[in-house]
């Protein structure tokens, strides 16, 4: 959770930092849209009216950041569900969230979840085919316009079923989703927030991040940046900042820990020619400039790490590795069964 706070704290933060002061007096929101569950951090005045830099195009100096605040919804929670309820005719609204997740087994053929495995793709697509076959989705899928996914819900329960299937894309509820977001931000700050940053996944598609941004653009935000999570999750953590002087430091304390190891280091005239490759090598980076970061995010339903590079506030990324299967849903039906086990173990049945 702290991972997952952070990127969207620092979201905001880098475009307040990066921009230039004609964009001044509007209130933007950091979002993260996650598989099962979704954060909005808002920042008020995240661009200041005035600013009185020595240059009106140049970035905003780093100290100036804000402190970002992820806010606590209607409900009291930090977080989200990205589960949404469609309306059953023209004239209700989609429920988003807790409430349309605990509702869920009651109202199972109108009720949405695991919005974003459905983003950019269409239903012929690998991911959509392994997301259909392992239950994901309760309601139908079919394909709508230009190969996207839509969602066909209905009520079994009403009088005239018929009357009430209804089909929604998976980029209209994506919107319905964030627009419930931008309403939380607008009455945590108090004013309409008009621009968002969205924390993407560093293995995101460029179908994915289009669709992302498209939904963005329906649920009202007039300006729109993408942050990539892992980038973000460093750059709240402060790796960006260190300065010359601390480098400097740092280095100077690794080359005389690393000489006195060797000095206090008995070792024999005849070393192997290894040894010696792999002490110059531990030295090389010990005494390297470049930071390398591993940022790891465990999901709901998957784990990903990153591996950064960071030399003089600049990231690069190297190898980004998603693993499907390991999260925080399987963590808690694996905790589930083994709790189910111990008991049907421990206690008498008849």
């Amino acid at each position: 959770m702290v991972l997952f706070v952070s990127s969207i704290q620092f979201s905001i933060s880098f475009i307040y930092t990066n921009s230039n002061s004609t964009m001044s007096g509007i209130a933007y929101c950091g979002i993260d849209f996650g598989v099962d569950c979704c954060t909005v951090a808002v920042c008020n005045d995240a661009f200041p009216t005035k600013y009185d830099g020595p240059s009106e195009d140049a970035p905003l100096p780093l100290v100036t950041r804000p402190t970002p605040l992820v806010i606590v919804n209607e409900l009291g929670h930090r977080s989200t569900p990205t589960w949404i309820q469609c309306p059953q005719n023209d004239t209700d609204g989609f429920v988003v969230g807790a409430t349309a997740r605990d509702q869920s087994q009651r109202c199972e053929k109108r009720t949405v979840s695991a919005i974003k495995l459905a983003l950019g793709h269409s239903p012929s697509d690998a991911t959509m085919q392994s997301a259909i076959q392992s239950n994901v989705w309760t309601c139908s899928i079919t394909e709508g316009e230009k190969k996207s996914v839509t969602f066909e819900t209905h009520e079994p329960r009403a009088q005239d079923v018929e009357t009430t299937r209804r089909t929604f894309s998976a980029q209209e509820l994506a919107t319905s989703v964030l627009k419930q977001l931008a309403s939380d931000a607008s009455s945590v700050s108090g004013r309409d927030v008009q621009g968002c940053v969205l924390s993407v996944a560093p293995n995101a598609t460029k179908e994915e991040n289009e669709a992302m941004v498209e939904a963005a653009k329906q649920a009202g935000f007039d300006e729109i940046a993408m942050l990539r999570s892992d980038v973000a999750v460093a750059l709240a953590y402060g790796f960006d900042k260190q300065s010359v002087a601390e480098e400097a430091d740092t280095e100077e304390e690794a080359s005389a820990s690393a000489e006195g190891e060797t000095k206090g280091e008995t070792k024999g005239v005849e070393m192997e020619e290894e040894e010696e490759e792999e002490e110059e090598a531990v030295a090389a980076i010990i005494n390297s400039p470049i930071q390398r970061i591993l940022v790891l995010d465990v999901g709901a339903r998957s784990c990903t790490a990153s591996i950064l590079l960071c030399s003089d506030g600049l990231f690069q990324a190297v190898h980004t590795v998603t693993q499907e299967g390991v999260g925080g849903w399987y963590i808690d039906e694996a905790l589930v069964s083994f709790c189910a086990k111990e008991f049907n173990r421990t206690s008498k049945t008849t």
